[in-house]
């Protein structure tokens, strides 16, 4: 049984001193290592959008850390099989002789005038005349 004469680092514990907001910024902010997703806010400001604080985040168990790698490494696959698939219809189409860049220019033309909601606009009434 651990000694409970011994004191708890504060960085054990999941409620932070009431003092703590009140007292020098520390060089490392719990903020900063918990929440990586918020760079935009500053050191010293904790409190995100919805004003609920950011609780102590556990370590991850191993068995936890070989999903995740497992999971990023499968996205990571994916992501390379769809950009090398989308480089085989980029090449095919310049092999055919297509003008990629008036397609896409087409294309903006066509999403601006709203032609394709149009159309759907159009199927989606006959539909619902004929239900």
């Amino acid at each position: 049984m651990p000694n409970m004469e011994q004191p708890v680092p504060a960085a054990a514990t999941d409620i932070a001193a009431p003092d703590a907001a009140n007292s020098a910024p520390s060089t490392t902010a719990p903020d900063t290592q918990t929440n990586p997703s918020s760079s935009s806010s500053s050191p010293g400001n904790n409190k995100d959008k919805d004003d609920t604080p950011i609780p102590s985040e556990k370590p991850l168990s191993k068995n936890q850390l070989k999903k995740r790698r497992r999971y990023e490494k499968s996205q990571a696959i994916k992501k390379r099989r769809k950009e090398q698939s989308r480089e085989l219809r980029r090449l095919k189409a310049v092999k055919e002789g297509r003008d990629l860049a008036a397609e896409r220019q087409q294309q903006l033309a066509n999403e601006k005038e709203g032609k394709g909601w149009k159309k759907r606009e159009e199927r989606w009434k006959e539909i619902m005349e004929c239900a």
